[in-house]
């Protein structure tokens, strides 16, 4: 079974009608056409219980009304499900035992093999970009072992700033993981996507609602970084906290990164928030500290893509 979608696509004084073929498990490979479109081809997991349908949903349409090529992979990742492919997007991944949010507790099973696992790293160091969005436990902890493959090491909890954090409900955990990166506080760093490639392009203000943390291996680049007062609380039930609970100091840890691989490209964000279609923005305060959020992820497109230098 297929469903085939058409829609006008623009990119760089080109217009070609493409077909764009969702596919998910079962579905038939029937890309014939969009190999030979100057547009990015961008490819969203959709077959590992991820977390926020219709964030993507909103997500898809707003991507292809910016001209990219969106198609959907439901099944395992393999050398195929990744040929002509520019971007791969893996949102908020869940192993099944986790799918469910009544069962978001330990143990965190991995959402990839380790086949697929090696397949996305290969296909990433040929050349490939892949953008892998985590948010707090368990997502954090079931694209752990994908992350550690590119050598970041990612914490499953809820990152938290313990400086304005007053206790351990959830409302707590919640305003005290509100987190704003900006240029002045040197918590956002200078980087072609961060600068864009004018003065319009530019972001001075990101923010995070309740993600998670990672360390970063030599050569990759923090574009958000977490301060002195920062802890990752490891809850073995999500939003269960208490004071006996374990921790990790994270300070110096990042929530969005990129690096080089190889002939390659990836991205690691700690929130979706960060990549998010505008509309999906709903409260007073994501409105506000958020209202760069959509030029930043038009920006680490144009970056994954090899639109701007690679360091």
């Amino acid at each position: 079974m297929s469903v085939l979608f058409k829609h006008k696509v623009k990119w760089k004084y080109a217009l070609d009608e493409v077909k764009l073929i969702f596919i998910g498990i079962g579905f038939a490979v029937l890309f014939n056409c969009c190999s030979q479109s100057e547009n990015p081809v961008i490819l969203f997991d959709v077959g590992h219980h991820n977390y926020g349908e219709t964030n993507r949903i909103a997500l898809q349409s707003w991507l292809m009304e910016k001209d990219f090529i969106v198609r959907e992979w439901g099944s395992e990742f393999d050398a195929v499900s990744l040929e002509q492919v520019d971007i791969v997007i893996i949102r908020s991944a869940l192993d099944e035992s986790n799918e469910i949010e009544k069962n978001w507790t330990l143990p965190t099973l991995s959402a990839f093999s380790a086949d697929e696992i090696q397949v996305l790293h290969e296909w990433t160091k040929e050349g490939g970009a892949l953008l892998l969005i985590l948010e707090h436990m368990p997502m954090a902890g079931a694209g752990k072992e994908l992350a550690r493959r590119f050598d970041v090491e990612v914490s499953n909890g809820f990152a938290v700033d313990t400086s304005i954090m007053k206790g351990y409900s959830e409302e707590d955990i919640e305003f005290a993981g509100w987190l704003e990166f900006t240029r002045k506080s040197g918590s956002l760093a200078s980087h072609p996507i961060t600068d864009g490639s004018n003065a319009s392009e530019a972001i001075d203000l990101l923010a995070t609602d309740v993600g998670c943390a990672f360390f970063l291996p030599s050569g990759a680049t923090s574009l958000l970084t977490l301060g002195p007062s920062f802890l990752s609380l490891l809850p073995e039930v999500a939003w269960e906290f208490d004071v006996d609970m374990p921790y990790q100091n994270v300070s110096g840890w990042s929530q969005a990164a990129v690096m080089c691989v190889e002939k390659g490209r990836l991205a690691i964000l700690g929130d979706a928030m960060l990549f998010v279609a505008p509309e999906i923005l709903g409260s007073g305060r994501e409105v506000e500290a958020g209202e760069q959020h959509h030029q930043f992820a038009l920006n680490l497109l144009n970056w994954l893509t090899g639109q701007a230098q690679c360091y």
